[in-house]
This record gives C-alpha cells, structure tokens and sequence, in this order.
C-alpha cells in the first residue's frame, strides 16, 4: 500500500494540521482557519519568470554536486512528467475550509485540492482517519522547533551538511573555504612525499 504521511499525524504542538496521502486520496485537517491552507495561485508559469534552460540546470552547483549529465531532451521530459497540466481555475473562495471536519480530496483528478469529497465518501474518510489514527498512536512528538545558525549552509560552502559531531558531545567547528582549501594543500603535500 502506498501509504505517505504529509505533517505529523500526531496532533503536531506547532500547528495541530494533520493530512494522509493513499494514492489517489488525500485527507487533511487543519486546526486554524488560514490563508496558508488553501489554494495560493499559480505560479511559476507566468511571463515573471525567466526561461527554463537546460544549460544553466546543467551548470547549476546543485548538478555539479551530484555529477549530473543527462542528455537535454530527458530533462525536458522528466520536467514535462512533473508538471501539473490542469491549471487550478476555480478561486479559493469557493472551497471550504478543512478546520477541524476532515477534507478528502482526489488528487489524481483534482491535484489542486478544490473539490472536497468528504461527504460524498464518509466511509473512505472514516478508514483514512483510521489509519491516521494508528499513527497517532505510535508517532514521537517532534522536537521543539529551534534553530542553529551554525547548521546554515553559508558556514559549509554553501551546502545543507550535518555540523554537529558524531560524539553528540557539541558543534563541529564550521567547514569555512579556507580550512576546506587547507586541508586540500596538506593532502597534496602529503600524497607528494610518498
């Protein structure tokens, strides 16, 4: 079964919303009554946005990373095969909110959440809660919500990287250019004088 938890089954103490995806169905249910929990428009599509260019997704630091070296037309496709044809036309206004009752949406043909279908299929919404509620019962609250700035990408050559060190005992000191550069130098000096 496909089975994918979008946020935290377990009534989440930042923000409560809890959602389950089992292809094609998805149920959701917020806490809060909130703008950010409908619809925000299209975007991406419009005359605002610069071409899309193979040769700078090839050039890009993130390809270079993982050495990636696909042929043009099979980035077109992969980025053919991501997109969403259907444009969401109808206005948020017309969907109702999924405070606090479960929304269930068919995301096959309805991939920008506009139709609840929750009482059209009350039992399916009973079995998806039921799962959910299976994870409730087993899922860890989740850490607190804090931040290290330490961990920001800047101090490690602009990378995502884990900064803190394996013991768990403190921080990693930060991975700058020049250490990285230092280290480098002294591995070529090294493999030299053997």
């Amino acid at each position: 079964t496909n089975i994918s938890i979008l946020l935290p089954a377990h009534p989440c103490p930042i923000n409560g919303n809890e959602a389950l995806i089992k292809w094609p169905w998805k149920v959701v249910r917020y806490t809060k009554d909130s703008v950010l929990n409908t619809y925000a428009g299209e975007s991406g599509r419009g005359t605002e946005v610069p071409q899309y260019s193979v040769d700078q997704i090839l050039q890009s630091q993130a390809a270079l990373a993982i050495n990636l070296t696909l042929p043009e037309m099979d980035l077109l496709a992969l980025r053919s095969q991501a997109s969403i044809d259907s444009r969401c036309t109808e206005t948020t206004a017309s969907v109702k909110p999924c405070v606090q009752d479960y929304c269930l949406f068919n995301l096959e043909t309805d991939p920008c959440e506009i139709k609840d279908l929750s009482s059209t299929f009350p039992s399916l919404v009973g079995a998806l809660t039921h799962v959910l509620g299976g994870y409730r019962q087993i899922m860890v609250p989740p850490v607190p919500n804090t931040q290290d700035p330490r961990a920001l990408p800047h101090n490690w050559q602009n990378y995502w990287a884990p900064w803190a060190d394996t013991t768990g005992t403190g921080m990693a000191p930060p991975h700058t250019p020049l250490t990285s550069t230092l280290v480098i130098c002294l591995l070529l000096l090294l493999l030299r004088s053997l």
